[in-house]
């Protein structure tokens, strides 16, 4: 019994130094032969796209922050920054599928229209030179969406109005949360870029 168990182990012993001499040779091969490596493995994955997708999410799994390192060393070399390779990226895609970010950017709308229309909102204040660094974003964005809410509740249109506007006749406003204030859309129109000091709602104006 023992005897056989010795040979057992023998056989399997060799057949491990088998594997190893043919793996050392394939390595060998291949650092002396890169092109003919990068052929086969192209034909092989060619040959076989599950198995190369699989192998790929595998290895991917196994090698997450050697991915990392790599993705950080690519973009900081090509692009400077993340930023600046997003933002890239984003035109590539853009130029390349109209289509599809027109198709993108309607459903956007329609699932967030008060993100929509705060965005708008700094847009335009930005080209009048109306926002500041210490406006509180969150809270306008909140304040957004509390006037798509009361429109959706009541059925009635209501709108965010600078309550000082910010292209005003006498006096310009900030694009900050204190001089946002929701109104229903009619006496918004009619609001239109007037404001009124104290002194002039009291007395008319004189």
């Amino acid at each position: 019994m023992s005897e056989e168990i010795g040979q057992k182990l023998t056989s399997k012993s060799a057949t491990q130094e088998k594997l190893e001499r043919q793996k050392a040779l394939a390595k060998a091969w291949s650092a002396a032969n890169p092109e003919k490596r990068r052929a086969y493995r192209r034909k092989w994955s060619k040959n076989n796209p599950e198995k190369q997708r699989k192998a790929a999410r595998e290895w991917a799994v196994k090698n997450k922050d050697k991915i990392k390192e790599w993705k950080i060393a690519y973009v900081e070399k090509n692009y400077g920054s993340f930023s600046n390779y997003y933002k890239i990226r984003d035109r590539e895609w853009r130029a390349k599928n109209p289509e599809k970010k027109k198709a993108h950017n309607k459903a956007y709308k329609k699932r967030h229209p008060s993100v929509v229309r705060a965005n708008h909102a700094k847009y335009r204040a930005a080209k009048l030179q109306r926002t500041v660094s210490w406006a509180n974003t969150k809270l306008i964005q909140e304040i957004y969406l509390n006037a798509q809410k009361l429109s959706e509740d009541s059925g009635e249109s209501y709108h965010v109005d600078h309550i000082i506007p910010l292209q005003g006749k006498k006096v310009s406003g900030l694009h900050v949360e204190t001089n946002l204030q929701i109104l229903k859309s009619k006496d918004n129109i009619s609001k239109s870029n007037k404001f009124e000091t104290q002194e002039e709602a009291e007395y008319g104006g004189y």
